[in-house]
């Protein structure tokens, strides 16, 4: 994913897949890398997470619940 593709989800919830099969759920994607950056911003609920834009496989928001 690219940096200006991440940035249209700046604000939204994400989940991420990472290198070498981890995930996170349910975070808050606070800000994409910028300029020579390559942190990717996340908080996860608890706490602010930066992951190296190298690290991540792919990005995507979630699908909304269904009601029941």
């Amino acid at each position: 994913m690219s940096k200006e593709a991440m940035r249209q989800l700046e604000g939204s919830q994400v989940s991420v897949a990472l290198r070498g099969g981890g995930r996170l759920d349910d975070c808050q994607l606070v800000s994409a890398p910028r300029g020579q950056s390559r942190m990717v911003w996340l908080f996860d609920g608890l706490m602010d997470v930066f992951v190296p834009m190298t690290d991540i496989v792919a990005v995507w928001e979630p699908a909304p619940a269904r009601a029941a």
